[in-house]
């Protein structure tokens, strides 16, 4: 999933090491309307205030 965001690239080009792109795809829209992306990213927020990030980048 991380790969198709970075890079932009759509998911049918999905390199074949990470199994099939609609198999990706679809949990990552499962996941989306679950609210596990914005847990994940509340996680990474809390734990980067810890350490002394700024809160802003």
């Amino acid at each position: 999933m991380f790969w198709v965001l970075r890079s932009g690239a759509p998911w049918r080009d999905l390199p074949a090491a990470f199994g099939p792109y609609t198999t990706c795809y679809n949990r990552f829209v499962r996941w989306r309307r679950a609210g596990v992306w914005g847990r994940i990213i509340e996680v990474l927020a809390a734990a980067m205030m810890q350490c002394g990030w700024p809160t802003a980048l």
